[in-house]
């Protein structure tokens, strides 16, 4: 049977290092009522940033689950076998 360790990781547009980049007028990360959360109008230097996040923890053996926008900050949902 498989045994999973999960993490949860934040992320504010601080730490993605994006400030440098011009994001939209309009959201750039949008959730709706039901809490699914989508990109909108999202650039290719915008998703470089996010794959290298994306990279960066897969190296690791994480895999993301989930991810979601709180407060200007990603909620990354991992997890990895033990």
């Amino acid at each position: 049977m498989k045994k999973w360790e999960y993490d949860i990781s934040f992320h504010s547009i601080e730490q993605l290092d994006v400030s440098q980049l011009e994001f939209p007028s309009d959201q750039t990360i949008a959730c709706d009522t039901e809490g699914h959360c989508f990109f909108s109008d999202v650039v290719k230097p915008n998703m470089d940033v996010f794959k290298e996040l994306l990279n960066s923890r897969g190296v690791d053996g994480w895999e993301l689950v989930q991810i979601g926008y709180h407060k200007g900050s990603l909620v990354c949902f991992w997890k990895r076998e033990m």
